[in-house]
């Protein structure tokens, strides 16, 4: 690392000017003993650094992160065996293109472990978002921070972040149900029927007997059922990453307010440019992993006559 670097030879200049104004033997040891140090530092930590660096090292991530936590990247050896290291420093280049927005920075380790480690970062975790992360090097060093060896890791890997649930958002009540109006309905009994006059093809079993013998015609009874509202929300977002953090955790906690009160619902997107349908949890994760990488999840076609829809939008406000 160039710091330690500038730092010994600092100390070698400090320890030179020392011994020519100090002419002594003590002076002359002192500067020696800094001369040597590198090589002494390299002769230790040289076995360590020659298997670490020839085992290789792989990076993950580490559990399921949302917007509010630091980033925890998981570090073990390729092999799954113990590593013992005098110092690593892995340097990361990420970028997040649902949030527009890039990062850089280094993660460093020294020490040994077994299995794996975990890494922080806070940056990685700011926005909501897809982060893809890219490891630019990644370097074994010995005890002075000198001399490093290069170190086989794999290059890239990714991780969504999730939107922080916000449960201080009231949500209108999606679970009252409203009649929009009526259709027919394929045969059956019905509390609802439309009179109408009998056309070839109509059930027998369907014509009003005592209404026909008045009119001196064929009525017959079509039976017609109730259409429901369905909920459906539908999500605006804007170009500002912030903004969206607060809006996707409005729009979380709608999601889970409804499956709690065991309703499916439909969720559209001018981002998406579909319409899909939640059922469950994981259908939720689903439409937000798909928003993040810009494609339409489980995607439906009902009829928008039929949608009861609620914007979540710019200021959590719901319309």
């Amino acid at each position: 690392m160039i710091k330690n670097i500038i730092v010994y030879l600092s100390i070698l200049l400090a320890a030179f000017v020392f011994s020519i104004f100090y002419y002594a033997w003590f002076s002359w040891y002192l500067l020696l003993c800094i001369l040597c140090l590198p090589v002494l530092s390299v002769l230790v930590s040289l076995p360590f650094m020659i298997i670490t660096a020839s085992n290789g090292l792989n990076l993950t991530f580490a559990g399921v992160a949302d917007n509010t936590e630091e980033c925890r990247i998981a570090v073990c050896g390729k092999k799954h065996n113990t590593v013992v290291c005098p110092l690593i420093r892995i340097k990361i280049k990420a970028y997040n293109a649902f949030a527009n927005t890039n990062y850089k920075g280094t993660l460093s380790y020294a020490g040994k472990f077994s299995g794996q480690i975990l890494l922080s970062h806070k940056n990685l975790c700011q926005h909501c978002g897809r982060v893809i992360v890219n490891a630019k090097s990644c370097r074994v060093y010995d005890l002075m921070g000198i001399f490093f060896i290069p170190i086989k890791t794999n290059k890239q890997f990714s991780f969504n972040v999730m939107p922080k649930n916000n449960t201080d958002v009231t949500i209108p009540q999606f679970d009252e149900k409203s009649v929009i109006g009526y259709k027919p309905k394929s045969g059956g009994i019905a509390d609802f029927y439309e009179l109408a006059e009998y056309q070839p093809g109509d059930s027998i079993r369907s014509i009003h007997w005592k209404l026909s013998s008045k009119l001196d015609q064929t009525i017959v009874r079509k039976p017609y059922e109730p259409v429901y509202s369905q909920p459906a929300i539908r999500l605006e977002l804007t170009d500002n990453c912030a903004e969206n953090d607060k809006i996707l955790a409005e729009f979380m906690f709608a999601c889970l307010a409804l499956l709690d009160r065991g309703r499916s619902f439909y969720v559209m997107c001018r981002k998406t440019n579909g319409i899909s349908h939640i059922k469950s949890k994981r259908d939720v994760m689903g439409f937000i992993d798909a928003l993040y990488r810009g494609d339409v999840y489980n995607k439906a076609a009902p009829d928008e006559s039929e949608l009861a829809v609620y914007t979540v939008g710019f200021e959590g406000v719901y319309s």
